[in-house]
């Protein structure tokens, strides 16, 4: 009944308000709002205040968001705030590619993951291979160690970490790593 309830007002076009349930091929999406605005002609559905987005093991929240039903592309704006099992993604705007099974972090990311945390100027988050990505002045933290780099990726299923600078950057510098009380630990 849902779906043919979407089916009705993609064709008009109104707004309205409530939860509705889109799927695309093997991916559910579930998204609910204050407000939906539905626009027939691109295939794009808008939704503000409260948007929940809940697609497989991961929710998505946000006070507004862009549904874009050919591209598989749900994009979210203003305090987002993404979990996935342990992995939390806060940035203050979010891009999940529903095709490519990733989420790419753009306005002041950061994550957290068990007792790492990490900031930067972007993040991608592949959810094939649980592998963060960060680039432009990246930093992983844990505990009191740090990793810095123009670029470092974390392996969240491994947690393991990999920096380094990258090629046609200017000033990138080299990555750098810094532990508390090595000595202490040997």
């Amino acid at each position: 009944m849902r779906l043919m309830r979407f089916k009705l007002f993609l064709i008009c076009g109104f707004f309205l308000t409530g939860s509705f349930l889109f799927t695309a091929e093997s991916n559910k999406i579930d998204i609910t709002a204050d407000v939906f605005l539905f626009d027939a002609r691109q295939n794009v559905m808008s939704a503000s205040g409260n948007v929940v987005v809940k697609c497989r093991d991961m929710t998505v929240r946000a006070n507004r968001g862009r549904y874009d039903q050919v591209k598989q592309v749900v994009t979210l704006y203003n305090a987002v705030k993404l979990v996935r099992g342990n992995m939390r993604l806060m940035s203050g705007e979010v891009t999940v590619y529903g095709n490519e099974n990733k989420v790419v972090a753009s306005e002041k990311p950061t994550f957290v993951f068990a007792t790492m945390k990490g900031q930067s100027d972007s993040i991608t988050y592949d959810l094939t291979k649980e592998l963060v990505t960060l680039t432009g002045h990246a930093q992983v933290m844990q505990g009191k160690d740090a990793v810095f780099g123009d670029w470092v990726s974390v392996d969240l299923f491994h947690q393991k970490f990999r920096a380094t600078t990258r090629k046609g950057v200017l000033n990138s510098g080299r990555p750098r790593v810094r532990l508390s009380d090595i000595l202490g630990k040997i």
